[in-house]
């Protein structure tokens, strides 16, 4: 852990000004579990690693794609094909080299959540999980989870088809709208899990108020490839390949893999447009109500 009277401290004297030393205290000792490690996700946990969260636990199972360029922490040209996880968690190190960066490069799922919880929570119970996920089973299951096990939980609402990130506020789950992803999620908390009928469910969502914008046409995956390639390129006369490893034609053999006309096709629903000023904003809401769950005078109930 950083001790802020020595020169590691200074990296947070301003949180230490911001809270105060007793807080900044219960910063460095607080669980942050971090489901989802997208376009709100990734700037959740850069945003915790730069308030002294001091141990964070990230759970993902995707790679690094070209697509998540425009809204995504992790992406850059050299790391496209590389873990989330992977990515997140040395740039969080980079930042805090004390803290406790816990990699779960895992697809979340009813069956392997208990015994998620439990390895994670091995030294201490979460403060706070935030929902980052977009898969809409392991979402409401992750919300019921909690829920049931006592821990406070920030759900991230839809973030595409947005552009007007000052229309994102904090409410109740049960009350959002404009919203279908909070909509079918309130629908299956009721029916799967017996979530109230009506009215609030006492979890907090991050979404917004803002119609979402119909997707128009993307890029063909030609042009995308040609994007990446030319990027790469250029990327490449800044870096150099022995200190870094990275192996071009690799990640540009699973960028085609990815951009397989046959791999569109298999989408069934429209693919939404997505800010990373939007998508970040969501993340840094997150963050921000991360904090305050920690901040309560109240200890969380957690896990025993």
């Amino acid at each position: 852990m950083i001790n802020i009277n020595n020169c590691t401290g200074f990296y947070f004297d301003r949180l230490a000004r911001l809270y105060g030393r007793e807080k900044l205290e219960k910063l460095r000792n607080a669980h942050v579990m971090l489901f989802g490690l997208g376009g709100v996700g990734s700037w959740a946990a850069e945003a915790l690693a730069r308030t002294a969260a001091g141990r964070i636990t990230l759970v993902d199972f995707d790679i690094v794609g070209d697509t998540n360029m425009n809204r995504q922490m992790p992406a850059l040209c050299d790391t496209i094909g590389e873990d989330k996880t992977a990515v997140v968690a040395e740039r969080l190190r980079k930042i805090n080299p004390e803290a406790e960066i816990i990699v779960k490069n895992i697809r979340l799922t009813p069956e392997n959540t208990e015994a998620l919880f439990k390895e994670a929570c091995a030294v201490k119970n979460p403060d706070v999980v935030i929902d980052a996920i977009d898969n809409l089973t392991a979402k409401c299951f992750l919300i019921n989870y909690c829920r049931e096990h006592g821990i406070p939980v920030i759900v991230s609402c839809g973030s595409g088809g947005r552009t007007d990130p000052s229309e994102i506020k904090v409410m109740d789950l049960g009350e959002t709208a404009n919203d279908a992803l909070a909509r079918t999620v309130r629908g299956i908390l009721r029916k799967k899990y017996n979530f109230p009928k009506k009215g609030k469910f006492g979890i907090k969502a991050v979404c917004s108020s803002e119609p979402f914008i119909r997707p128009f046409e993307g890029l063909k995956p030609d042009e995308k490839k040609n994007f990446l390639s030319e990027a790469r390129s250029a990327s490449a006369k800044y870096t150099s390949h022995e200190e870094n490893g990275i192996n071009i034609a690799a990640a540009d053999n699973r960028v085609e893999i990815e951009n397989s006309t046959e791999e569109i096709n298999k989408r069934k629903t429209p693919v939404l447009g997505t800010a990373c000023f939007v998508t970040g904003t969501f993340g840094f809401f997150c963050a921000s109500e991360a904090v305050k769950e920690i901040l309560k005078n109240k200890p969380p109930s957690g896990r025993n």
